[in-house]
């Protein structure tokens, strides 16, 4: 073999070497990402619930200055809705550190939202987006109970900013000293800042029941809708009982029984929603007015209460990951320890309070799942659980009826397919879509309150009951007008529970609703009744004229059911929950969880709910504007009672100090 042949065999064994080495090379560096990445998911999101601080040593920079913030706050909100809101704001403006967790992210724009419609209005601002917004996925918990909001201003910043107080007979039926209607009127007048003149009450008393400078703004459509002007003239001059209605001009006139049809009042601002949030936390999220005690932690899931021998608790497990509250033992889950004098304010609403407390093993003994301990007997927790059940009928109509609003529509259409910022905001975006509602009695039962609510969509938009079960403007149809019948003064209640994925369920004695079938919890007989009393008088309201010149024919239910007995069967598969849900961890005398005048959790010293869970009756129409009043009353109870008990306890400090002085000098 000569030299040159020798070297090019050295050669090609040379080269085979380096070639198995870079493939030897590229199967590491490979393993060694898979590596990582199985560690970034164990870490992340399988880890089980880590142990007490003491021995957890994996911790983050932001981690260590939250623990600090925690283990040094005087009270704890959780949950960052319309009543958290408002708890934190108050909590924190009368000089108590205050911390806000909420699971969620931002939503509109001074709540450090970023889903920008304008360049200076994110969609959430909008009214008219208002259904667009509360069917996006990542602002929703994944629950079978219904459209929950996990954003920052929880409800608040997707409902559809309707302003209907309490009736002073769901007051009486509260049964409460310590909650009167005079009480939440002070607080509904406090809080309002009507965009009109403020008006006299039309009886003797000439109470006043609106007021101006309050900090959330209520006020009245810029738009009446054609559907709207019809509708009220067929109920003005019609001859039949079932027709006629009283044309009322403000729903929350509080000496009535609130029967009849009007325009309703929303919390509107200058054409941007108006959401509890954006007014008690924009401030300090913006930065433009930010409250010194008050620290806004969003993005944060609270998984566990825990508590110590004497029933106090006295340190939360917090996840950045929000399927941690469903699966904690497979989501990576932080232990902070608390202030030892801390108030623990839950206000996740009427589903997701019961659930933290069930998962914290506060509960009834047969409900908390048999993976977790039981450590405090609650036998009402999530018990009572009450909705406005609806329904929705459905009229192919005329398009002249529907044209001024399908205009309005057309161009956020066009955004959502273009999902880029719009160059001009068009003014029609400051209306919500809807405008006229009516209060009716399905003559059942003696009580003088309404127990039917209409409302009169001129397209279809109620996120509820879009036609194609998705909830997006491309599902509008701007030939059909949609009527819908809620029932608010239902009998029928659920009771939440922990389901077997870990999710909220609704049990009832007639009906299971479930995740995996879809079945829902059915209605009592006499809830199906009125709602289909309801359905009928829509029926013949819309057969009168004038609104039945614009009528083509209806399309829901249809015409085929007719009877009483087909009207029922059709509602008990036809009605959807509203997600108004209430009282589920309520201070009902007989069988309430907390405390009526200090909505404390009876048996545990530093825990209160402040939210909606605590009403033991829903209220007669919408829920929002009573939640934020009660919530507001109760931040300053429990302001008082923590600074008079702080103001006591430095009292007892400096008379201590001056007796041991006293000794020294003896």
């Amino acid at each position: 073999m000569t030299s040159a042949e020798e070297y090019k065999e050295e050669w090609t064994k040379e080269k085979e070497k380096n070639v198995s080495w870079i493939f030897l090379m590229k199967y590491l560096i490979l393993a060694l990402v898979v590596m990582l990445l199985s560690q970034f998911v164990w870490y992340e999101l399988v880890q089980p619930e880590v142990c007490p601080l003491n021995t957890y040593t994996s911790v983050r920079g932001e981690d260590k200055e939250r623990r600090d913030h925690l283990a040094n706050a005087q009270v704890v909100v959780i949950g960052g809705g319309p009543a958290g809101s408002v708890v934190a704001h108050k909590a924190a403006s009368v000089g108590l550190k205050t911390v806000l967790i909420e699971a969620g992210d931002g939503s509109q724009r001074v709540l450090g939202g970023k889903d920008w419609l304008f360049r200076d209005r994110t969609v959430f601002d909008v009214p008219l987006a208002w259904s667009y917004v509360s069917q996006l996925p990542e602002f929703l918990w994944q629950v079978a109970a219904g459209d929950i909001a996990r954003a920052l201003g929880g409800s608040g910043v997707h409902n559809a900013m309707l302003y209907v107080r309490a009736l002073p007979g769901d007051l009486e039926r509260w049964n409460a000293s310590t909650w009167t209607y005079d009480t939440l009127l002070k607080q509904y007048l406090a809080l309002e800042d009507f965009q009109e003149n403020v008006p006299e009450s039309n009886d003797d008393t000439k109470e006043i029941f609106h007021a101006n400078g309050g900090p959330v703004a209520v006020s009245r459509n810029i738009v009446q809708d054609l559907l709207a002007q019809k509708f009220l003239e067929t109920v003005k001059i019609a001859e039949d009982a079932e027709v006629s209605m009283p044309i009322l001009n403000d729903f929350n006139a509080p000496h009535r029984p609130r029967i009849g049809a009007g325009p309703y009042h929303f919390n509107i601002r200058d054409g941007v929603r108006e959401s509890a949030a954006a007014v008690f936390l924009g401030g300090t999220i913006s930065g433009y007015d930010p409250i010194p005690n008050l620290q806004i932690w969003s993005g944060l899931t609270v998984t566990k209460l825990i508590l110590n021998e004497q029933r106090k608790i006295t340190a939360l497990h917090l996840s950045k990951n929000s399927n941690a509250l469903f699966i904690p033992n497979k989501v990576r889950s932080i232990h902070m320890n608390l202030h030892p004098d801390v108030s623990i304010i839950l206000t996740a609403g009427a589903v997701l309070t019961p659930h933290l407390l069930l998962a914290s093993g506060i509960g009834p003994s047969d409900a908390i799942p048999k993976n977790k301990e039981h450590i405090v007997n609650a036998p009402h927790v999530g018990k009572n659980l009450q909705d406005h059940p609806v329904v929705a009928i459905e009229f192919a109509v005329q398009r002249a009826l529907t044209a001024d609003i399908a205009d309005m529509f057309a161009r956020f259409n066009h955004w959502t397919k273009l999902g880029v910022s719009l160059n001009s905001y068009s003014s029609a975006f400051s209306y919500p879509g809807f405008s006229l509602g009516a209060f009716i009695h399905s003559g059942i039962d003696p009580y003088p309150e309404p127990d039917l609510q209409l409302t009169l969509f001129p397209i279809q938009i109620e996120p509820h009951l879009a036609p194609d079960g998705k909830n997006s403007s491309a599902s509008v149809h701007y030939d059909k007008a949609l009527v819908t019948v809620a029932l608010i003064r239902p009998e029928t209640t659920y009771d939440v529970r922990i389901g077997p994925d870990g999710r909220p369920r609704f049990y009832s004695p007639i009906g299971l609703y479930n995740e995996l079938n879809h079945r829902k919890p059915r209605l009592v007989q006499r809830d199906v009744d009125r709602l289909a009393i309801g359905v009928r008088r829509v029926r013949k309201i819309f057969a009168e004229k004038p609104l039945s010149d614009f009528i083509i024919q209806e399309t829901r239910p249809g015409i085929a059911v007719q009877t009483h007995e087909q009207l029922a069967q059709w509602v008990d598969s036809a009605f959807t929950q509203n997600a108004h849900y209430c009282c589920s961890v309520n201070f009902d005398s007989k069988s309430g969880s907390l405390d009526s005048a200090t909505l404390r959790f009876k048996g545990i010293d530093n825990l209160y709910v402040a939210d909606a869970s605590a009403f033991p009756h829903i209220p007669n129409g919408n829920v929002h504007s009573t939640v934020v009043a009660v919530a507001a009353e109760f931040a300053d109870r429990l302001t008082r009672s923590l600074l008079s008990s702080s103001h006591s306890t430095q009292q007892k400090k400096n008379s201590n100090e001056k007796r041991r002085e006293h000794r020294k000098r003896r």
